[in-house]
């Protein structure tokens, strides 16, 4: 795997991961260093199962991981990774849990943040009674 940063690393980031051989992509966020949340992709910290499985069939030193965008904090850093997604979309994205028509929202700041799913088992919702994210099993 191959770790792009140029300058700083900053603490609210978006990433890519992409690899060479079918060219696929993954698309998301982090606060932590870049380093220590690819050992999560790795070794199965994260949600995005689908994807992680992909990386690990092409090969993890076939990937790439670069910084894409940064944000100033948590709220900026949702938008940032939406926005990033919304203006990548394409059939070698591997965000599957957002490439569908079934949209939930979580509102920030007077702001709707939508999280689209395409595979019912890792739909989310925003519970505004527990104020967090929920898959949609547990609605």
């Amino acid at each position: 795997m191959k770790i792009i940063i140029n300058g700083i690393e900053p603490h609210f980031k978006i990433y890519k991961m992409s690899e060479c051989i079918k060219n696929k992509f993954y698309i998301g966020k982090t606060k932590q260093s870049l380093k220590d949340r690819m050992n999560g992709h790795r070794h199965g910290g994260h949600s995005c199962v689908s994807a992680d499985n992909h990386f690990a069939d092409i090969g993890w030193r076939n990937v790439t991981v670069e910084i894409i965008d940064q944000a100033n904090n948590d709220d900026e850093l949702i938008l940032r990774e939406e926005e990033q997604i919304k203006n990548n979309a394409s059939d070698l994205m591997l965000n599957k849990n957002l490439n569908s028509n079934e949209k939930m929202r979580k509102p920030i700041k007077n702001k709707n943040v939508y999280n689209t799913c395409i595979i019912t088992s890792v739909c989310r919702y925003w519970s505004e009674v527990e104020s967090k994210w929920i898959t949609k099993e547990q609605k």
